[in-house]
């Protein structure tokens, strides 16, 4: 899913005008960006991160209420992976 493309059209349908695609692109990507450097995954990322450790995740309650403070993703050029760690 195209993410940037989904903030861009809330925000074209929020004020109801089409007419500046090129700047709602870029602040789009902004939002997008801001809110993954913020931790946030998009569900399918979630739904693949739970897949890959075997259907089931349990969080310890602690984890919960103090969540770690930075997410990172970065694909792995040699293995074609997508690595995914927190800090």
């Amino acid at each position: 899913m195209d993410w940037t493309r989904e903030v861009m059209n809330v925000l074209q349908s929020g004020y109801g005008d089409a007419t500046q695609t090129v700047l709602d692109r870029q602040v789009a990507g902004e939002i997008v960006r801001h809110l993954r450097s913020s931790g946030w995954a998009a569900p399918d990322e979630v739904r693949a991160l739970v897949a890959c450790a075997g259907g089931e995740v349990t969080l310890d309650q602690r984890v919960m209420a103090d969540p770690p403070g930075e997410l990172f993703v970065t694909d792995d050029l040699a293995t074609g992976s997508r690595k995914v760690f927190v800090r």
